[in-house]
């Protein structure tokens, strides 16, 4: 609430919103069995996500990669022909229980992947809270709720788990 501004460019939320979007660029052909680590396999039918380790500080040097802590549900999201099945970290199946959300995947020019993320209801602000979702949850969820994706594990045929972190984000 003190320091409201970007740590990165030092301006509001509210400065960036009246900038020209940038241009759209061309969607370009996924080729997972080209990346270095990629191993041809059926698509899993679970997957136990890395978690965050806990640190005092972080590591030495400029070889690494960090992720916003959002407060929702870790979720899996397990793409096939245009239909999602989304699980918890600890297998349970929840694509009813999180609504519409799944009908999203429908949009995705693969034929299957596998998708870590996190289910969130983010406020005015952008900013998430575990009893949003949890409130959203047990009046329905509805069109409340949002995926983050923070890995691509397997895509159209190819296991990525091997591939870099930093190459699976690209």
């Amino acid at each position: 609430a003190d320091r409201p501004e970007s740590v990165k460019t030092g301006r509001l939320i509210e400065e960036l919103s009246d900038e020209d979007p940038e241009p759209a660029r061309k969607p370009t052909k996924l080729a997972p069995g080209r990346l270095k680590g990629a191993v041809k396999a059926p698509m899993p039918e679970r997957i136990k996500p890395q978690l965050a380790t806990l640190s005092d500080k972080p590591p030495r040097g400029d070889d690494w990669l960090h992720e916003i802590k959002f407060d929702g549900y870790r979720t899996i999201a397990f793409v096939e022909n245009g239909a999602a099945r989304l699980a918890t970290r600890t297998g349970l199946d929840w694509t009813r229980r999180y609504g519409d959300l799944g009908q999203a995947f429908a949009a995705l020019r693969c034929k299957q992947a596998v998708i870590d993320g996190e289910v969130v209801v983010p406020d005015e602000r952008g900013f998430t809270h575990i009893a949003a979702l949890q409130q959203a949850l047990a009046e329905g969820a509805g069109s409340k709720l949002v995926f983050y994706a923070f890995d691509l594990l397997y895509l159209d045929g190819w296991d990525l788990q091997k591939v870099p972190l930093d190459r699976r984000k690209d």
